[in-house]
């Protein structure tokens, strides 16, 4: 690396102050560890031969880390507020201009983070993420007519219903018959066995009748079928059952 970079290589104390407030003295240390190897090639690349500022873009879910590492950017444990546990304490979007790891040789950088998004995962984790991690839902935000104010609904995956899609439709059942044709008696020695009709197996023999000069059985099966909504009568016309 040129003369600047090793100049401009960040101090780690600031830092890592930032960093045992915020995730103790174990990720501090890690911390430095991973920085005495890297922070020279880092610092080759920071340095801006124009002296422009740089731009940094946190992409990650909510409670991932993302205030901590640009609290890192910034050597200060202050800038952007940091939670724990998992939650989000991001709510409006900051912006803050500081030397990047409170290094002036290495110029100038603008920290965003974004908390719309981070308000909308939050909403989201409220409503156990519509189950979306089973595939049974997702988060949807609509906007209202009047002030364009966002809310939150689940929209299920198909087979699924409930405030966070969280309960899967019951099956319903369902029933079809159909008769033999009319043969002599005894039915045991004439009429076409239930079983042998297709889907085979599932056709039972179900009663029988006098039909003209002869008699027939009628056959039945019943199965269930998967509504894809509550309202959605999956069983064929004239099926429903069972009969």
């Amino acid at each position: 690396p040129p003369p600047a970079a090793d100049l401009a290589a960040p101090r780690l104390s600031a830092p890592l102050a930032a960093m045992v407030k915020a995730r103790g003295p174990l990720a501090a240390l890690a911390l430095a560890l991973l920085w005495r190897s890297a922070a020279r090639g880092w610092a080759a690349r920071l340095v801006s031969a124009d002296g422009g500022s740089k731009t940094v873009v946190l992409v990650g879910g909510t409670g991932s880390g993302k205030s901590t590492l640009a609290n890192f950017l910034a050597g200060d444990g202050q800038v952007f507020r940091t939670g724990q546990g998992g939650s989000s304490v991001t709510t409006e979007t900051q912006v803050e201009r500081r030397n990047f790891f409170g290094n002036a040789s290495l110029g100038t950088i603008e920290l965003v983070e974004d908390g719309k998004e981070a308000k909308r995962r939050k909403e989201c984790a409220l409503r156990e993420y519509c189950h979306a991690h089973e595939l049974q839902g997702q988060c949807v935000w609509w906007t209202t007519g009047l002030g364009g104010e966002e809310y939150l609904v689940c929209v299920c995956s198909k087979h699924y219903h409930g405030t966070n899609c969280a309960e899967r439709i019951p099956r319903k059942a369902c029933a079809e018959t159909r008769w033999n044709p009319t043969t002599a008696h005894p039915g045991s020695w004439y009429q076409k066995a239930c079983e042998t009709y297709s889907p085979l197996g599932e056709w039972k023999y179900d009663t029988w009748e006098y039909s003209g000069w002869g008699l027939r059985w009628r056959c039945k099966r019943e199965y269930e079928c998967d509504p894809e909504t509550p309202d959605h009568d999956c069983c064929p016309a004239g099926r429903k059952g069972p009969a």
